[in-house]
């Protein structure tokens, strides 16, 4: 009966815990919701203290040489990221072309970076890109797989360093011993330590539930562990240089804080982490919790500098790439369109062309607003104001007239069209 009994239970609390399982995973992003609101109250609360003019001049006076060098050492970080994947393709005895990897690998960090998401926007960015490279699934997921081991080592070992030589500056209100930052340091070493050696001396392929997978050799774990760690130590640089001199604090030891708050950030799945890393590196890099308009200057500018400005390049570049490949697919519908849409172009060019000249004939004949005309009056005097003031309604009549033209596709009136626009809005603005 016992038996019996263990035999029916097993499979009516699988189920209920399967279900439990999946609703902790639809809570997942309410949750990350509600920690982001949470960030933002923080930051609207510590930016109310300080007006915007402030912090726009706080913005203004970052030293330029310091502003090159962020931009320098953020250059030199992503293509630090460039050898995750160079390395990657090593361990999956893939060929590729350098630029095509690097490229790559700048479009996946700087997506992944900003949006976040456990890495998921890179992910699928290599996995579109590599699919139409014509890379095995497989060893796409090999490569994803490293990058992401190769992404978390760096960080264990360039923590353990930190934290077990230079510690944490831990404020007082929160209730941590300082020691046992130093021990955490020495988990993490011995994480790092312990793939190392297994790595270089196991030989065999390492099986999970069935798949097997081949492990890196020694020398590419020692070689990854060096790019991640580097990595982490260069995304930490960008922000420190751009810090005010008034925040007096050692390179090692912001970085112990700006590591803390990466990981945090990580763990929100905030996307970039945005409130989050700012909140905590406030909080633990000035002695009152309360930021002074510089330093909220130096964070906004690395958000400026190490996200936006490799988002906005990565996202020309992906859509540059996009519209090559699918150029004959569009240019394709383009025609299709164009066969619908031609007979139209006509009426809506001269319906177009006979609201601009009705628009200057209407500015021309209402008086110049007083105060607009003794600003222009100091710069263009007077007979040419004047003057431009009688061209723009002699071309709104001759426009209106140009509008029959373009209705019955004169090439002329399209030329005359054209010109006597340009010139219309110079008078426009000249009046």
């Amino acid at each position: 009966m016992k038996s019996n009994w263990a035999q029916e239970t097993v499979p009516k609390n699988e189920p209920v815990l399967m279900l439990y399982f999946e609703k902790a995973k639809r809570l997942l992003p309410l949750l990350t919701v509600a920690i982001f609101s949470l960030a933002l109250y923080f930051i609207w609360h510590l930016l109310r203290q300080h007006t915007y003019d402030e912090i726009a001049n706080s913005i203004r006076s970052i030293p330029t040489d310091r502003l090159i060098l962020s931009i320098i050492v953020t250059t030199l970080c992503y293509g630090i990221l460039g050898c995750y994947e160079v390395l990657g393709f090593k361990y999956a005895k893939v060929k590729l072309p350098v630029l095509k990897v690097l490229f790559t690998s700048f479009t996946a960090f700087a997506f992944s970076n900003s949006i976040g998401l456990a890495n998921l926007a890179g992910t699928s960015i290599r996995l579109r890109i590599y699919s139409a490279l014509g890379i095995e699934p497989r060893k796409i997921l090999k490569i994803i797989v490293f990058i992401s081991v190769s992404f978390w080592l760096g960080f264990f070992s360039l923590s353990g360093i930190v934290f077990l030589v230079y510690g944490l500056a831990i404020p007082e209100t929160i209730p941590i011993p300082s020691v046992l930052v130093r021990w955490l340091g020495v988990i993490l070493l011995v994480i790092v330590a312990l793939y190392l050696f297994y790595t270089s001396t196991r030989k065999t392929p390492f099986f999970f539930r069935g798949h097997s997978l081949e492990l890196p050799s020694a020398r590419l774990s020692f070689l990854q562990v060096i790019v991640a760690a580097t990595d982490w130590a260069l995304a930490g640089l960008v922000l420190y240089v751009l810090l005010p001199a008034s925040a007096t604090i050692s390179y090692p030891a912001f970085l112990a804080i700006f590591l803390s708050a990466q990981v945090i950030a990580l763990l929100t799945h905030v996307p970039g982490g945005i409130g989050v890393l700012e909140v905590v590196i406030i909080y633990f890099l000035t002695s009152d919790h309360h930021p002074t308009p510089a330093i909220l200057a130096a964070l906004f500018t690395y958000r400026l500098v190490y996200y936006i400005l490799p988002l906005a390049i990565a996202s020309v570049g992906l859509l540059s790439l996009v519209a090559y490949r699918k150029w004959n697919h569009a240019n394709i519908v383009y025609k299709s369109m164009t066969r619908f849409t031609s007979p139209l172009v006509p009426s809506v060019m001269s319906l177009f062309v006979f609201i601009a000249g009705a628009i200057l004939l209407i500015s021309g004949a209402t008086p110049t607003v007083e105060s607009r005309l003794h600003s222009i009056l100091k710069i263009i005097p007077l007979p040419a104001v004047e003057v431009s003031h009688f061209l723009g309604s002699v071309i709104g009549v001759v426009l209106l007239i140009l509008a029959r033209g373009l209705l019955n596709r004169s090439n002329a009136a399209w030329f005359l069209s054209i010109g006597l626009l340009a010139l219309g809005a110079v008078f426009s603005l000249i009046k």
